[in-house]
């Protein structure tokens, strides 16, 4: 005979079922295969030349992921974007989990997002204050602000910044923003596990190399 209270356990069994099955929405990518051997990276460059999408298919082919894209902001404009392979409209996650990631946005539109940030950072956005978004962007509890981590110094490009990674299992992102640089970049890939992080990884890399190297 069931309780009369065994109504209260099911949001708690329903939402642990999620958790368990698809994922948090955030942090890193999850288990699956191992990854494979990196091979030897294509010359970096600089931004504009013309190989971003030589560069975000090595990364690809290097962990067999369906596909990935990116788009870097500088100075306010989109500066490169590229997406390469073919995207599985399978690799969602049950709508049990839509609070936690199921928000379905263009690139462009990230883009946009990215550029509120960076321009509310500097005191040009209209969208909040200029208070509002260093709010949002200082660090509270070390090493995360409001939603972001704060790193003091960004791998690579030497300057501090703030980032933030997630996955649903099914799909890995990486965002981060370089105030000082005026410059933020996202990377997506239509795949999870340490195989989405190792590609992501090992583009972001060669990207920030692609960055540091640009005028």
């Amino acid at each position: 005979m069931s309780n009369k209270n065994d109504f209260r356990r099911w949001p708690a069994v329903l939402f642990a079922w999620a958790f368990a099955a698809c994922g948090d929405g955030g942090g890193a990518g999850g288990k699956g295969p191992a990854p494979l051997p990196v091979p030897q990276a294509p010359a970096a460059g600089t931004l504009g030349d013309g190989r971003l999408k030589v560069l975000l298919d090595w990364a690809r082919n290097s962990q067999q992921l369906p596909a990935m894209a990116v788009i870097v902001i500088r100075r306010g404009q989109v500066a490169e974007k590229a997406a390469v392979g073919l995207r599985s409209a399978a690799n969602e996650n049950v709508l049990a989990v839509t609070p936690a990631g199921f928000v379905h946005v263009t690139l462009d539109d990230f883009a946009a997002y990215l550029q509120a940030h960076l321009a509310g950072g500097r005191g040009a956005s209209g969208l909040l204050t200029t208070d509002s978004w260093h709010t949002l962007h200082a660090e509270i509890l070390k090493p995360y602000a409001l939603g972001w981590e704060v790193f003091s110094s960004l791998p690579l490009l030497s300057v501090a910044g703030f980032g933030h990674n997630g996955s649903n299992n099914r799909w890995f992102a990486v965002t981060w923003v370089a105030p000082s640089l005026d410059t933020a970049a996202f990377i997506v890939t239509n795949g999870g596990g340490e195989r989405a992080e190792a590609a992501i990884a090992a583009f972001d890399q060669q990207l920030r190399s692609r960055i540091a190297a640009s005028p």
